[in-house]
């Protein structure tokens, strides 16, 4: 999850306010309702295929979104959304902070202890859309945001600046196993988790360099370009296969589980194909502003 709030913050840009929440709607709140729905409907019709009734069904489970959450709670519905949901909390925040506070360096302090903040307190309390759960990963998201961009130009120039890079993280990442028995006050020990998994992370981006040009780096790529679809598909055709492997081979072993991840990741990519080129608009891959309301413009005009 670090490295994925942290790789994605490289792409953020505080626009103007106006700019900023149109992209905000088109790119995630439109994915993020539209599966949403899609998954409801989902167990619309499996409570109806396991229990010959649609009267079985907790239909006010639709309105979970809206329901506050301590720790990891979130709603029934499409659980994987999550993702998305933090991704927005992630991203109206840092925005707010960047528009108050110019500094990197306090921009970064100030991240880091809302992060601590949440861990140790935040997570305990009931907050809407999973916003104390999403406040942990603040830190990341605001590293990735500020240093994301010139820690990928060291690591691709290579040389001095990138080998010290590469020894300074790999001690941070490895001091976790020499202190792991040394009593720490919480607050303590969260922070030195944080500056672990930031360097555990970093290490992760050395390594994705050294094998981007591995065929296995392919899929993992063309995944990671259609996340949202990926997050928002995976559970219901996981959950469907998995049902049929039941019905014809019983319980899952190890093998069929493997055999379940496979057919769910082939599975995926007709589903990506589709979206992408029938519905990019519902998928935040084009700008429903642009493009589907100027066709109404002519008529106005008119």
């Amino acid at each position: 999850m670090p490295l994925f709030f942290l790789a994605s913050a490289i792409f953020f840009k505080p626009y103007p306010i106006k700019e900023f929440a149109e992209k905000k709607i088109y790119q995630i709140f439109i994915p993020y309702v539209v599966f949403y729905l899609l998954y409801y409907l989902f167990m619309i019709v499996s409570s109806r295929m396991s229990n010959d009734s649609f009267s079985h069904f907790d239909y006010s489970c639709i309105l979970d979104v809206f329901k506050p959450y301590v720790r990891n709670g979130g709603p029934t519905v499409n659980p994987p959304l999550w993702f998305i949901m933090a991704l927005m909390d992630l991203q109206f925040t840092l925005y707010i902070l960047v528009k108050l506070i110019k500094s990197r360096t306090v921009l970064l302090l100030l991240s880091f202890v809302i992060s601590i903040v949440s861990i140790v307190w935040l997570t305990e309390v009931p907050t809407f859309f999973q916003f104390g759960r999403a406040m942990r990963y603040i830190f990341y998201y605001a590293f990735g945001y500020l240093y994301g961009k010139d820690i990928i130009k060291i690591i691709e120039n290579g040389g001095r600046k990138s080998l010290w890079l590469f020894c300074a993280c790999a001690v941070v990442f490895l001091s976790k196993f020499a202190l792991q028995t040394v009593a720490m006050p919480t607050p303590v020990s969260t922070s030195l988790v944080y500056f672990q998994i930031t360097a555990l992370v970093i290490l992760l981006i050395y390594l994705f360099r050294l094998c981007q040009h591995l065929w296995i780096m392919k899929p993992l790529k063309y995944f990671g370009a259609n996340s949202y679809i990926v997050l928002g598909m995976n559970e219901m055709i996981l959950t469907s296969i998995r049902v049929w492997m039941e019905h014809h081979y019983g319980a899952l072993n190890i093998p069929l589980g493997i055999a379940n991840w496979l057919l769910t990741m082939c599975c995926l990519v007709p589903v990506i194909y589709f979206f992408n080129k029938k519905a990019p608009f519902l998928v935040g891959k084009e700008n429903i502003f642009d493009t589907r309301l100027r066709r109404f413009k002519p008529l106005f005009r008119a």
